[in-house]
């Protein structure tokens, strides 16, 4: 049961599927279109039915208009099928196009049709660009203050409007007439574009009044009806001023501090980058020579000085009883005698007990020191005794 269910839903959605098609049944002449923004009103007719045909084997069913967001709300379908098979496309809302510098915009109809003894639905779509003649752009404010001030009975200029620089018009200059409304109008008077005080009692500032708020309209017709118009709220205050001094009365400048302005905020960013760059190249730079300075090789301390010897004291004195007690030791060590046997002389060391015989210098036994000549002895000393 449930296939056949299924069965039949999906033959159904393959029917319904099947009966849309697109297909380009619908035709309109004298594409593209254009209308006039000085001419154009509710009720014009911009598609006649005349330059509508639906293809001989249709029958129109529905007209839509579909994309730009200007063609859906000024225009709308009227007289579908009056006669069969046409429709007329209407302005709707000529407001839009007035003043709005609209030039051209696309216009895209979608036309639902079925062949004749069927309910199969056909979609045809038909997509054009249409023109916009005598185009009024809008007139623009570019002041750049919207607040002055008068001083008190001061009937001098408060301001001259120009018309080129403070209300450029993209049509030109000549069809652009300035107008003063508002609630304090009575009070000021604007003549070729200059802003007076109407009257110099009207300007006291020791009056309960001394803020004033005008309009000033920039009016462009074009040469044609309607007009475009743009309005300037404009406040004026009433500033004292010395009894009778009269004062130029100038526009209040606008002085914007130097580091709130554009070029400061720019100079002081630039200045924040390049001081943070320079104390990171400080602070590295600190590092590297605190590293050097540590890794340095340490001084070694030179060898103190040897301290010199101590000088004996009465050092002459202490040689010579030195050299007295050597020659003492030298007598009292030393001695000489005769061998009884051989009568040959011979010395020795009363100490060590060493003996040595006396020769002359060829070698022969001395038998009488007394009497042989020191110099022919071996030892000139003939009291030396080798230890």
């Amino acid at each position: 049961m449930v296939t056949v269910r299924l069965l039949v839903i999906a033959l159904f959605l393959r029917i319904s599927l099947a009966a849309v098609v697109t297909n380009n049944r619908l035709t309109i002449s004298g594409l593209p279109l254009s209308l006039n923004e000085q001419t154009v009103a509710n009720g014009n007719i911009l598609i006649d039915t005349s330059a509508v045909t639906i293809e001989a084997t249709h029958v129109l069913q529905a007209v839509e208009i579909l994309s730009d967001s200007t063609a859906q709300k000024s225009f709308e379908i009227k007289n579908v099928n009056t006669p069969a098979n046409k429709f007329q496309v209407v302005v709707k809302d000529a407001s839009i196009f007035n003043c709005k510098g609209i030039e051209s915009f696309s216009l895209e109809l979608k036309a639902t049709t079925n062949p004749t003894g069927s309910v199969t639905k056909e979609y045809s779509t038909v997509k054009t660009a249409v023109s916009v003649t005598n185009v009024n752009h809008p007139v623009k404010w570019n002041g750049y203050s919207n607040s002055f001030i008068v001083y008190e009975h001061n009937v001098e200029v408060i301001h001259d409007f120009l018309i080129k620089p403070d209300f450029p018009d993209p049509d030109g200059v000549n069809t652009v007439v300035l107008t003063l409304t508002g609630t304090d109008v009575s009070i000021f008077t604007l003549t070729n574009g200059k802003l007076r005080a109407a009257s110099t009692a009207l300007i006291d500032y020791s009056a309960q009044k001394r803020t004033f708020s005008i309009n000033i309209g920039a009016r462009d017709n074009n040469g044609n009806s309607p007009y475009c118009e743009v309005v300037q709220a404009i406040t004026i205050r009433t500033v004292d001023s010395y009894e009778g001094k009269t004062v130029q009365t100038t526009e209040t400048p606008v002085i914007v501090p130097f580091w709130q302005s554009t070029v400061g905020i720019i100079v002081m960013v630039l200045l924040a980058l390049l001081g943070t760059i320079l104390l990171a190249a400080l602070l590295i730079g600190g590092i590297i020579l605190l590293r050097r300075w540590m890794k340095r090789p340490k001084p070694v301390a030179p060898p103190l000085p040897e301290k010199p010897k101590p000088k004996p004291k009465d050092g002459r004195k202490k040689f010579k009883k030195t050299i007295r007690k050597v020659m003492t030791m030298n007598k009292l060590a030393s001695g000489k005698a005769i061998d009884p046997g051989s009568g040959s002389v011979y010395v020795y060391n009363r100490i060590t007990g060493t003996v040595r015989w006396l020769t002359t210098k060829e070698g022969e036994a001395i038998q009488q020191a007394e009497t042989v000549d020191l110099d022919k002895i071996d030892d000139p000393n003939p009291l030396k005794v080798n230890a």
